[in-house]
């Protein structure tokens, strides 16, 4: 199960005590192009893995946790449910593609999640939450790096 419910503070927070135990990696958030690059996977799917969105999970009502399809399929990096498992936070600060910022305090959102719209599933789409949000439904996924 994806770690949810978490602000992008509190990612930083974790990111501070893990890379301060490890001796040989580093790990942070992606940036949007790493995750897009990641998600398509040197493909032209609409979403990752494939041009139909799959089922990958759905909500345990009473714990509230997602539940992930076994049956799915990874896309060609062998990475997956990067499209509609959880919208996964990334390090970039939401601006517009022209580099104009749209909103200050908010991060850019890739993959979609199991209740959003289908649209925000695709590759290509994003979307924004605030630094200091956290909802069920917002996870992330971290770049490990060998240290220099």
């Amino acid at each position: 199960m994806p770690v949810a419910e978490v602000t992008y503070d509190d990612i930083q927070k974790y990111l501070y005590r893990l890379n301060s135990l490890q001796s040989k990696y580093t790990y942070r958030l992606p940036t949007e192009a790493e995750w897009e690059y990641a998600a398509n996977a040197n493909s032209d799917f609409t979403y990752s893995g494939g041009d139909v969105p799959g089922k990958i999970g759905e909500i345990n009502t009473k714990t509230g946790f997602v539940r992930v399809n076994k049956n799915s399929v990874p896309n060609k990096f062998g990475l997956y449910h990067m499209s509609g498992n959880v919208a996964e936070i990334c390090d970039d600060t939401y601006e517009n593609y022209d580099g104009t910022a749209i909103q200050d305090g908010y991060k850019v959102l890739r993959g979609g999640s199991y209740n959003t719209r289908e649209t925000l599933a695709k590759v290509k789409s994003r979307d924004k939450v605030s630094t200091k949000a956290a909802h069920l439904f917002i996870g992330f996924r971290l770049v490990r790096e060998t240290k220099k």
